[in-house]
């Protein structure tokens, strides 16, 4: 949505105006525009939340999921914010609303996270699907001054933002 969009729908939405400009009084020196990005950041994490998604990754579909942390063993148990399944082809973000364990994130924060733990865990598809999962451990060196590894990462990023446009994160 450009500036101009978002300014129109604030101007032709009566409860969304008075909506945002009460969010800003209680926000002290956020402008409306400030307001207004940070309110379609929550719809947007509010409705990837609420509903699984599927993907291709490099041709091979994967579920994304949200789960409670306390109700994922392999999340807890290893301390993680999500994490992909090689063989099960799904990605698991966790549920950053459960109290337990994000209560001192702001809304704002644990949308951003989302993101973040969401994309990281897309790559992690996408180099399992590329086959560079099988040999990962064998390579001797970082892999951040791996050159196979950079030319991939230039060949595929096309691949790899086009799932982040669709799920725009």
């Amino acid at each position: 949505m450009t500036e101009k969009e978002l300014n129109a729908f604030y101007e032709g939405n009566n409860d969304f105006r008075e909506y945002v400009n009460n969010f800003r009084k209680s926000k002290e020196g956020m402008t409306v525009q400030q307001a207004l990005r940070y309110q379609v950041v929550q719809l947007v994490a509010k409705e990837m939340k609420e509903i699984d998604m599927t993907i291709s990754v490099l041709g091979t579909v994967y579920t994304i999921e949200t789960h409670k942390i306390s109700e994922d063993d392999f999340m807890k148990s290893n301390n993680l914010e999500g994490w992909c399944g090689e063989n099960s082809k799904i990605i698991v973000v966790a549920d950053y609303e459960e109290k337990e364990y994000f209560s001192d994130l702001t809304e704002y924060e644990k949308a951003q996270r989302r993101k973040n733990t969401l994309r990281h865990e897309i790559v992690h598809a996408f180099f399992n699907e590329s086959g560079l999962s099988a040999s990962s451990n064998q390579y001797q060196g970082a892999w951040a001054k791996n050159e196979e590894m950079i030319d991939w990462i230039a060949i595929q990023w096309h691949k790899i933002n086009a799932v982040f446009e669709q799920l725009n994160i």
